[in-house]
């Protein structure tokens, strides 16, 4: 597999990781997660990312000392119930922090999604906005980068999945895990298996913002546009969810 395309596809397994862990733990979710977090250490190794490294051996540890009733008890205490909770996992939760631009984030987000053939099904229990959705997007689009690039499809459809991915990051993603870390951290009192799960995401985002060279939005009363219009996308499939 070419370099780039690889890099991409480890970037794409380490969001798909994240995605998972921040979703309610469904029954079997646990041993799915002892599985992604392997394959992450592997990925972040290749990816010559040390403390990254060290962060999903953490995660994987701790992984290794809860079962699942643990698990969903970590979820509600740290997450709570609702959308507004003093940890919440939705965006707009977050529209009046300084960082955020507040605006119709969740028609943004529509547009993004349809621009790359997601059509959320009615399984989908979560707003458009929960960061393991947003996160899940950016597994869709570092794998259709890779997808692209092993495939031999272009610089062109690779360069749409790279513009994706920084207006998503700049104006969606950055932003809500920023403001989210925060109050995670001082949620969780820096333990447990979610406080770990933050430091990972946390490093993973800056990592994405060096390589992207994406800079957060200063304070503005509209949010940009979502993304332009685009026909074919990375030519990687259509992802259906």
């Amino acid at each position: 597999m070419p370099v780039d395309s690889q890099e991409a596809l480890n970037r794409s397994v380490i969001y798909e990781l994240v995605s998972s862990a921040f979703l309610y733990p469904a029954p079997g979710t646990l041993e799915v997660l002892i599985d992604k977090a392997s394959q992450v250490q592997l990925a972040a190794s290749e990816m010559g990312s040390p403390e990254l490294a060290e962060a999903v051996s953490e995660l994987a540890a701790s992984l290794a000392e809860i079962d699942e009733a643990v698990l969903v008890h970590e979820y509600v205490t740290v997450f709570g119930h609702s959308m507004s909770s003093e940890c919440s996992l939705y965006e707009e939760e977050y529209a009046d922090s300084e960082i955020f631009q507040k605006s119709g984030s969740l028609a943004d987000l529509k547009g993004f999604y349809a621009a790359f053939g997601v059509k959320p099904g009615p399984e989908l229990k979560d707003r458009l906005d929960h960061i393991g959705v947003e996160l899940e997007f950016m597994h869709l689009l570092t794998f259709k980068e890779s997808y692209a690039q092993f495939h031999g499809h272009g610089p062109d459809k690779v360069a749409v999945c790279r513009e994706a991915q920084v207006n998503f990051l700049t104006n969606h993603l950055a932003p809500l895990v920023k403001a989210l870390v925060k109050r995670l951290s001082t949620r969780t009192g820096g333990r447990g298996f979610y406080s770990s799960l933050g430091q990972v995401l946390e490093l993973q985002i800056d990592r994405e913002m060096d390589l992207l060279k994406v800079e957060l939005p200063a304070p503005s009363p509209k949010r940009p546009t979502g993304p332009r219009e685009m026909d074919e996308e990375c030519g990687a499939p259509s992802l259906q969810g």
